[in-house]
This record gives structure tokens, sequence and C-alpha cells, in this order.
């Protein structure tokens, strides 16, 4: 989990570095990389929404599996 999270971190940062150098261009209509930054941005909220979805899955499936033990 800490491998995805950190690939998560990575890819999020370029992508705001992509659209923060391209607000200082002043090119933001979307015509060179806008729409590919969109694109990017919520790729990288899709992968954040399954990694958290994952996380809370595995927190109880070893709450699950503790509780089992203790029976």
């Amino acid at each position: 989990m800490g491998r995805l999270s950190d690939a998560i971190s990575v890819v999020a940062t370029a992508a705001n570095a992509l659209l923060g150098a391209q607000e200082r261009e002043g090119s933001t209509a979307g015509a060179e990389v806008g729409d590919e930054i969109t694109t990017l941005l919520h790729g990288v909220r899709c992968i954040r929404r399954a990694y958290d979805a994952l996380d809370v899955a595995v927190r109880e499936a070893r709450a699950w599996a503790a509780e089992r033990l203790r029976k």
C-alpha cells in the first residue's frame, strides 16, 4: 500500500506541476495540454478513490480475521 500511495503522490505532483506551468505560460485554453492534464488529474482522483476503498477493505478484513482468531 505504501508504494501505491507514493506512486499516486508522484503522479499527482507531476500533473499539478504541468498545470502550474501551463497557467504560468498563460495558455490555459485547453488547446495544448489542458485536456491531457484534466484527464491525468481525473485519473489520479479515481486511483485515490480505489486506494481508499482498498485500504478500508484491508482494515476490515484484518479486524474480521482478528475477531475470528479470538473465538
